[in-house]
């Protein structure tokens, strides 16, 4: 992949700026400490100066990445390959935008609807029945994508994030609710303004990973404390810890390095 990125960039048009794609899969990132470290030499060797990275976490699209093993992994690969001089663009990324910007991506990219933010096999195996695009609030305060009922339950007990109350999307969305009227639309342009935000705020240092983190943390462990639970089964923020874990652990591979 690297000798033909760099056979295409040597014989680009000035036009152009030629990127290095890059899936890897994470299972194999983390089948050795260095392993990681030896990706990112390879790839390092190419001719282009950004690296569009996508991950095969072998994770249905509607679930977090929650193996803190694997996120370090690829959090070394990025910065890796940030402090090798190359850009990294990470492609269907969503609020694990966190660890990745941590890591020192230079930027991130993600979908519009809550299924298509993630990189996975399946989407080129037969499409199954049913499915469709469902409309869901992006709150960062649990930082995780919540059904309309849940946001309304949010929002009477008070613990919507300041991020929320910010996005010019929210009272057009809770009307839309509140009217019981189709708002798939205002849903994805609300969670890009967000992911937008939080790019330019983790960027310029306006906030940390382990802040939205800790904050996401104490909002999960009260809203258990209140019987509070979220319509689907699986949405418990049960991977705050595993990124929580990431972070740390990443953080101190940073500081052993100097």
């Amino acid at each position: 992949m690297t000798t033909v990125a760099t056979s295409f960039a040597d014989h680009a048009d000035d036009r152009f700026e030629p990127m290095q794609s890059l899936i890897v899969s994470t299972r194999d990132l983390a089948t050795a400490p260095e392993r990681a470290l030896i990706v990112a030499s390879i790839v390092g060797a190419t001719a282009c100066k950004w690296i569009y990275l996508m991950l095969d976490a072998e994770v249905r699209p509607r679930l977090e990445l929650s193996d803190a093993e694997r996120l370090v992994a690829v959090m070394k690969l990025i910065s890796a390959l940030e402090r090798a001089g190359k850009r990294v663009l990470i492609g269907y990324t969503s609020s694990d935008i966190l660890l990745w910007k941590t890591a020192g991506a230079t930027s991130c990219a993600t979908g519009k609807f809550f299924n298509v933010r993630r990189f996975t096999r399946s989407r080129f195996e037969d499409k199954e029945e049913g499915g469709g695009n469902l409309p869901y609030w992006f709150e960062e305060s649990l930082l995780a994508f919540v059904r309309a009922a849940d946001f309304k339950r949010l929002m009477i007990e008070k613990v919507l994030s300041n991020a929320t109350v910010r996005n010019p999307l929210s009272e057009e969305v809770l009307l839309a609710i509140e009217k019981d009227v189709a708002w798939v639309k205002l849903s994805w342009v609300a969670y890009m303004w967000w992911f937008a935000d939080v790019e330019k705020r983790l960027s310029s240092g306006g906030t940390t990973a382990k802040d939205l983190l800790k904050v996401a943390q104490k909002v999960w462990t009260e809203l258990d404390r209140r019987d509070v639970y979220m319509s689907e089964r699986l949405n418990t923020g049960e991977w705050i810890q595993a990124w929580l874990q990431a972070d740390a652990d990443f953080r101190k591979w940073i500081q052993s390095l100097s």
